[in-house]
């Protein structure tokens, strides 16, 4: 407590609470006779009207889906929507404390898909590189054989003169 005003002849001393405290008893108008230290809100409450010297502080809890980490938090704040920043909630949030959030676990797919995807198609593109170079190849030797039995049919075949007398020529 503390002086207002000092008694004289015609009055009381007229006393008044220190601040943090508020006047929960008095005998007469003006003066207080027991003051009590400000209420505290705790975290997870929201204070709604501060203290004076005649009234205690008035709080109330967090709405849900809001939270208060302090003491004599003055508001509440909403959670944090991991969602909104890209991330995977891991622990839910209450009355003193926000959601925790995390990164979302890394992707392999573009990984895979990076590695995998040439992985299956080179093999067949070589078959069919391979199988193309040999049908050509095949196609060509096809041709030349092709081709050398033309030539025989065109070539006479070398008939082999023999002559029932030596040296003298014989007509077939």
């Amino acid at each position: 407590m503390q002086v207002k005003e000092r008694c004289h002849y015609s009055q009381n001393t007229k006393c008044t609470c220190q601040p943090g405290f508020f006047c929960s008893y008095q005998l007469e108008e003006d003066s207080c006779d027991i003051c009590t230290r400000h209420s505290t809100a705790p975290p997870g409450f929201r204070v709604t009207q501060v203290g004076t010297e005649t009234q205690d502080v008035k709080f109330e809890p967090c709405p849900p889906g809001t939270f208060s980490s302090k003491e004599m938090s003055l508001s509440c704040v909403k959670w944090t929507d991991c969602s909104e920043k890209d991330m995977v909630k891991t622990r839910s949030g209450n009355a003193t404390s926000d959601v925790v959030c995390e990164p979302l676990p890394q992707s392999h797919l573009p990984l895979i898909l990076g590695l995998g995807i040439p992985a299956a198609l080179i093999p067949p593109a070589f078959l069919l590189a391979f199988l193309l170079w040999r049908k050509k190849a095949f196609g060509k030797k096809k041709e030349v054989q092709a081709e050398q039995p033309q030539e025989k049919e065109h070539m006479m075949t070398p008939i082999q003169e023999t002559a029932p007398n030596i040296g003298e020529p014989s007509y077939a």
